[in-house]
């Protein structure tokens, strides 16, 4: 994941050159990133916080509180309970609150009811996962309580990929009935 998120420098030709132009202050942001949306990304809810408070811990970093205030490198935001309600914005070298960038549902006429899906922080969060993922082709893999989008997200994702571009899917799906 980490790939992914790492800015890459190209030449005037647009080949892609070695080396990093990043101080380590924002290379860490982009790694607190990646541990959150990789191996802590499949976390339980419970345990998400128990993740959050350690990796903050282990960061250094200084926490920034209030609503509206705005956290950069070497700055962890605590207006929202866990980092996980954050992502590391790359053009404004900050913070910035998931919530922040669900769009406006905008209805389609037409659309088949299955078509449908109303913008979340989860359908956000996981349509940039799958971005960043095709990106760099790494495999992806969503996990989640039953109910979360993640097949509608994928869907959706897909409908909008270039005609052009291949992409190999396996659904894994649990029902699970009580019996009474």
């Amino acid at each position: 994941m980490l790939d992914s998120l790492l800015p890459v420098s190209e030449d005037e030709t647009g080949k892609e050159k070695g080396g990093l132009n990043i101080g380590s202050s924002i290379l860490e942001c982009y790694f607190l990133t990646a541990i959150y949306w990789s191996f802590g990304a499949s976390l339980i809810e419970e345990s998400r916080f128990t993740f959050d408070a350690f990796v903050k811990k282990l960061s250094g970093f200084r926490e920034k509180s209030g609503d509206g205030i705005v956290a950069g490198p070497d700055e962890i935001p605590v207006h929202y309970p866990t980092l996980y309600e954050y992502f590391y914005d790359t053009e404004l070298n900050k913070w910035v609150p998931w919530a922040d960038k669900v769009p406006q549902y905008e209805h389609k006429v037409g659309l088949k009811f299955h078509e449908i899906l109303v913008p979340t922080v989860d359908t956000v969060r996981n349509t940039w996962v799958l971005e960043l993922m095709i990106k760099i082709k790494r495999p992806v893999v969503f996990v989640g309580e039953t109910g979360t989008s993640k097949t509608a997200t994928i869907q959706n994702f897909l409908r909008k990929l270039n005609s052009d571009t291949s992409v190999n899917i396996i659904l894994f799906v649990t029902v699970t009935k009580i019996m009474v």
